[in-house]
């Protein structure tokens, strides 16, 4: 492209930067690492204009785009959902007290829910750091961590719930 326009507005922001003492606290006068953090950030975030119903109908959206997205590119949330309709009926047919349902319940919808915040953090590492580094796999890890732990957690609610039905 022979005019960038964002490079254009760059440079322009760049001229005021003052790295003074007397500049520090003015509005509009940032440090260079900040601007190229603005025109970095420039195309992800959009400024919400919505507002009431109309602002709920376009969240209600943006989540169903981000469950589609994960149902077509993570097999590990399909497996778990799976999982998660299969023992969603097991949790209402045996003799469970309320607090046990409950329970059963809310770490069922747990494991989807830490799922869905890990791929969103390997997504996020996938973008930023295409090639191998340490930092990109400790996340990856990290994340993969979170969804071990409640599935560990799960099954240990469910082994709880079977065994208070014997007991």
């Amino acid at each position: 492209m022979p005019h960038d326009k964002c490079e254009c507005r760059r440079k322009q922001a760049t001229r005021r930067v003052d790295w003074g003492r007397k500049n520090r606290k003015k509005p509009g006068i940032l440090p260079q690492a900040s601007i190229n953090q603005i025109f970095f950030f420039r195309n992800i975030i959009v400024k919400a204009n919505k507002t009431g119903l109309a602002r709920i109908i376009a969240a209600t959206g943006y989540s169903a785009a981000g469950l589609q997205s994960v149902w077509r590119t993570e097999a590990a949330f399909r497996q778990e959902f799976l999982l998660y309709l299969v023992l969603l009926p097991a949790i209402f047919l045996p003799p469970f007290s309320l607090t046990v349902k409950m329970v059963l319940f809310l770490t069922n919808n747990l494991v989807l829910i830490v799922e869905l915040v890990n791929s969103a953090i390997e997504a996020i590492v996938d973008m930023v750091s295409p090639d191998f580094h340490p930092l990109a796999k400790k996340a990856k890890d990290i994340g993969s961590a979170t969804v071990l732990i409640i599935l560990l957690t799960t099954v240990g609610v469910w082994i709880f719930a079977v065994y208070s039905l014997f007991v």
